[in-house]
């Protein structure tokens, strides 16, 4: 009895560090980045999730995770004898591979790591809610004493390949249509990321998990504060989408209605063509669907950022989309190899009566990833990815 309540405390503790780094990670390397020229710095952002994986794997872990890292290693090995028999291995593959696996390793962790006791389920919830009041007020903290003044974030974003204007900022730090207002970054530095990271506990308080009351009310007056203030327009569409269209305690006609409305507002106030893209490359994915693909490390933005043959991208034009990319890379088989790492997980969305709010983040973000490439990045994937497995593990 006394190993188990030590592993769970152990594995507890794994958690909240994991949920701390997310959030602050990046600040953090971009203040030793700011007089320290190491592009080799970035791996510490991952390297927490990586040690903790390893960790659970041999000491924290539930029945079914090494079956479950067996799969994977197929699904690696059936992707390079793919691209080695129908394509070409090149090196900048490795950027497209840790694309494809690292989304299916965080929902694994996250379900697969040995959390039962429901103290310690709602201490961990307690600890995102807490951190995410935190990230959004310093948020607000950053704007107001205007940060990037003094923290400059030019070597930050030039390591990454970002191209910066005069105050060191990221394009992303502005919403073009609101005339360029700047969005909420804090600690994250990116306003896409910080929406996802931030709408996760907003759909779990929205749901009364692990909260009731007042404390509940404010706790989603701060974090809708905090979702808004990132002009993040996926993020948004999530937990519209999480609040209403998976919400089984509503009408048919509001869980359609509500979202219908959000999506035709949208298009109607905000930059059509940028709305455009992201549907361009879906439509793209599909219309060009095959088999196999078009190749690892092909098609997406990743391609774009990493690869030295362009021919394939600009010849198929799939990019602004994680599932296009997907898809215009390893085609119809290794799509539907991909995507049964998450389906028994979301099954809860159609077979249960009522709402279980770790399948309903999880599916949310899902969707949402078929028009946005970034939603189902490391940053912007390891807090919800991690918490809605934890959920989807206890039935919650």
């Amino acid at each position: 009895m006394h190993l188990k309540v030590s592993r769970e405390l152990f594995n507890e503790n794994i958690i909240k560090i994991n949920i701390w780094w997310a959030f602050f990670a990046p600040i953090v390397l971009a203040a030793i980045l700011s007089f320290a020229n190491i592009r080799g710095l970035f791996i510490l952002k991952d390297l927490v999730f990586y040690s903790s994986l390893l960790l659970v794997l041999f000491i924290g872990r539930s029945k079914g995770f090494i079956f479950y890292i067996f799969r994977i290693l197929v699904f690696i090995i059936y992707l390079f004898l793919t691209t080695s028999l129908f394509f070409e291995l090149h090196s900048w593959i490795i950027y497209n591979l840790r694309q494809l696996i690292v989304p299916i390793l965080i929902i694994g962790f996250g379900y697969y790591i040995k959390i039962e006791e429901q103290r310690r389920l709602a201490s961990i919830v307690q600890f995102l809610y807490k951190t995410s009041i935190w990230v959004v007020f310093l948020g607000i903290v950053f704007r107001v004493i205007d940060i990037w003044s003094f923290l400059d974030l030019t070597n930050y974003f030039n390591l990454k390949g970002i191209p910066v204007d005069k105050r060191g900022l990221s394009y992303m730090f502005y919403e073009p249509a609101l005339s360029y207002m700047e969005r909420m970054v804090s600690t994250v530095l990116d306003p896409i990321s910080l929406g996802h990271m931030l709408a996760a506990p907003l759909i779990l308080c929205y749901y009364s998990v692990y909260i009731e009351g007042k404390k509940r009310k404010r706790l989603l007056i701060i974090l809708a504060i905090g979702l808004i203030l990132t002009f993040s327009k996926g993020a948004i569409l999530q937990v519209i989408l999480a609040l209403f269209f998976f919400n089984k305690k509503l009408s048919p006609t509001t869980r359609f209605l509500i979202p219908s409305i959000f999506v035709a507002m949208a298009l109607f106030t905000l930059n059509i063509e940028g709305i455009l893209i992201h549907l361009f490359g879906l439509k793209n994915a599909i219309v060009y669907l095959n088999l196999f693909g078009h190749g690892l490390g092909m098609v997406g933005n990743y391609a774009k950022m990493f690869a030295d043959d362009l021919s394939v991208y600009y010849k198929f034009e799939i990019s602004d989309t994680f599932i296009g990319s997907v898809i215009g890379q390893i085609g119809l088989i290794g799509f539907a190899f991909w995507i049964s790492f998450f389906l028994p997980k979301i099954r809860s969305i159609i077979l249960s009566r009522r709402n279980h709010v770790g399948a309903i983040v999880l599916t949310s973000q899902l969707i949402i990833a078929a028009i946005s490439e970034n939603t189902f990045n490391f940053t912007s994937f390891i807090v919800p990815g991690i918490i809605s497995g934890i959920l989807i593990k206890n039935q919650i």
